[in-house]
């Protein structure tokens, strides 16, 4: 397949997008749960974190709220109950609005398989970030999980502000698939800005907490986390864990390797880490529920 013009694009024009980027696409059919689940008059605070709780937009969208400077919280934010008790019904339920409506006016292509298939990725990391977390003793459990479900969203980035250049990219992936990983083809359009570093640079620009952004950014590299190396080993692990089970159909990434260093760094945390989450007939079972469980969250 032939590009249409010269790559990679230039790392002022991306970050100058990613400056200018007031929403990223929703789902649809998610939007539609969450709007009739706030418009019922009996939903409360807990029915409405379970639903939000497995979306990555809408939780980075209220982990913004909760660490914008208007607010002035003296310690950062990082998870999206903790987030839920500080901010309250009334201005959790105003940022879904915004942010659901700003989605359906700003974006046509949300309905995308590709993206759905981003979402369900997510969802299925956070969820084997947090049972990780629990057997490796991490001391802030939601805090795994909200680093895993963020943990893909340059991509959803990339999706919004360049979609004819994720198109070729898809493409050009599908044909080159087993003669180069998908991280490297990457590369060869945007650069050194790729999905995990346009991650972490939203992420901070919306606040997020510093540790969060980090696993985020070296996901797929581990070993360059300085603040925070055993959340970005968590994060890295159950990344290749829900790819290795096969039941998460994310198109990108399929050709990571594990990195050998953050296994023996969460097996000093728990001894018998690798015969649990990577020898085959040990490997834990849970991500074969997550589209099931995402489905029961919405009630």
């Amino acid at each position: 397949m032939k590009l249409k013009q010269t790559y990679p694009i230039p790392e002022s024009v991306i970050r100058e997008k990613i400056e200018s980027l007031s929403a990223l696409p929703v789902l649809d059919s998610f939007a539609e749960d969450v709007l009739q689940l706030l418009d019922e008059p009996t939903t409360t605070t807990s029915n409405l974190l379970r639903v939000v709780e497995t979306n990555p937009v809408l939780s980075a969208k209220i982990l913004k709220t909760a660490n914008s400077p208007v607010y002035g919280f003296p310690q950062s934010i990082a998870t999206v109950e903790f987030a839920f008790s500080i901010l309250g019904f009334d201005i959790i339920k105003e940022t879904i609005v915004l942010s659901l409506l700003s989605s359906r006016f700003e974006d046509k292509t949300r309905e995308d398989v590709r993206l759905q298939q981003i979402w369900e990725h997510a969802l299925a990391t956070a969820i084997m970030a947090k049972k990780i977390a629990r057997d490796v003793n991490y001391p802030v459990i939601g805090e795994a999980f909200s680093a895993g479900l963020f943990h893909d969203i340059g991509y959803a980035v990339i999706f919004r502000l360049f979609q004819n250049e994720f198109e070729q990219l898809y493409q050009v992936s599908l044909q080159q698939k087993s003669a180069r990983d998908f991280s490297n083809l990457e590369e060869s359009f945007f650069g050194k800005i790729t999905h995990q570093i346009v991650g972490a640079y939203l992420l901070e620009k919306w606040n997020l907490p510093a540790s969060v952004c980090e696993a985020v950014k070296f996901h797929h590299e581990p070993v360059r986390a300085e603040r925070n190396l055993f959340l970005a080993s968590i994060v890295h692990c159950a990344d290749i864990v829900v790819r290795r089970d096969g039941s998460s159909a994310s198109p990108f990434d399929e050709n990571i390797i594990v990195v050998d260093s953050a296994v023996d760094f969460l097996k000093q945390h728990c001894q018998d880490f690798e015969v649990r989450y990577f020898h085959q007939t040990s490997k834990p079972k849970v991500i074969k529920s997550v589209l099931l469980k995402k489905q029961k969250m919405v009630v």
